[in-house]
């Protein structure tokens, strides 16, 4: 019993002794946005009891890392569906190789435009409307993180029961082109990658194409109720007035600088000059009583069904509800409207 005492006695020792001469990691706090790169200096406020000298051992998820630095690349695929705000990890190890509990640091970053899930909720069914491919489900993680906690909301009925119907919806669309190549666009769960991504696209001759910045900007949709369109409709000539973000904003045309199509979005053209403009009384086109409009496409390399060539589609659908407590039939269900474009 004396010799179990003492060898426990001695690992203890031999631990705290380890504790006090390993580098000791102090964590940090960082602001990144989808799609672009940040480097952080984690060891000016890292330190070593024993006055030796460290470095950076490891460090989870990063682009690179430095003895002193670390690189993290906000990509799209891997980031685009993150929901909260991730906190990575690193190693130091000093010269004399020790390396202990205290020598590991997290990282936190706080993505300034992370992904906020958008939900129809106005009737017995409350489900998310992603503004990619993948309908319901937000789509697989790219990257693992801690303090990561993810809504179990996915297609919810009856609403307030927790218990989801339907787990995730997504388009496959595929066909032969004149010279005989499969082209299709598809998902499943995303465990292989992505088909799809948000935006709409430019044309110019033959070519269609996007830039990620543009995809990046329309990583967002558009809910509206028929009561707010309502009291647009009635007030919008009032002194002092503004119109509320998704009215303001309806993406009704495109962008002629980026070549894309001159209408979008539908709408109300009330004086009639065909441009989209609520100070004038105009007013998004809806369905529903509730909806929310979103544009996407498949012009991206196809890591999920990866044999799969571009389509060159652009999708612009508009997910909507009714409410009518005297019908179950409406009350309990989704309507998706698809208008699907070929602009190659």
């Amino acid at each position: 019993m004396k010799k179990i005492i003492l060898l426990s006695l001695m690992a203890f020792a031999s631990t705290l002794l380890m504790g006090q001469f390993a580098p000791v990691a102090v964590d940090d706090t960082a602001t990144i946005r989808l799609g672009e790169m940040i480097t952080v200096n984690v060891t000016k406020n890292d330190y070593h009891p024993g006055n030796r000298k460290f470095w950076i051992k490891s460090a989870s998820f990063s682009y690179s890392f430095t003895d002193s630095t670390i690189t993290y690349y906000a990509d799209y695929d891997r980031f685009h569906n993150v929901t909260s705000d991730p906190v990575f990890e690193y190693v130091l190890i000093d010269e004399d190789g020790y390396s202990y509990q205290e020598s590991v640091g997290h990282v936190h970053l706080i993505c300034q435009n992370k992904y906020i899930p958008v939900y129809l909720d106005l009737n017995n069914i409350r489900t998310k409307i992603n503004p990619w491919g993948s309908q319901f489900w937000v789509g697989a993680r790219r990257i693992v993180y801690q303090n990561y906690q993810e809504d179990s909301i996915m297609y919810e009925y009856p609403i307030g029961s927790k218990k989801n119907t339907i787990f995730t919806a997504s388009l496959w669309i595929g066909g032969m082109d004149e010279e005989g190549k499969l082209r299709v666009a598809a998902e499943r769960y995303n465990q292989l990658g992505i088909d799809y991504w948000p935006g709409p696209l430019s044309v110019s001759g033959q070519e269609v194409a996007i830039d990620t910045s543009t995809v990046i900007n329309w990583r967002r949709v558009w809910k509206l109720n028929v009561d707010q369109i309502a009291y647009h409709k009635n007030h919008w000539n009032d002194p002092g007035y503004e119109p509320i973000e998704a009215i303001a904003t309806w993406p009704a045309h495109g962008d002629p600088a980026l070549n894309q199509a001159e209408y979008l979005a539908p709408f109300i053209d009330v004086d009639g000059d065909s441009i989209y403009d609520p100070m004038k009384g105009d007013y998004p086109l809806i369905r529903g009583n509730q909806c929310i409009f979103l544009i996407y496409n498949d012009v991206r390399q196809h890591t999920e069904t990866q044999d799969g060539e571009k389509t060159g589609l652009e999708i612009h659908l508009m997910a909507y509800e009714f409410t009518d407590p005297e019908s179950d039939p409406v009350n309990n269900s989704v309507f998706f409207s698809y208008k699907i474009i070929n602009r190659s």
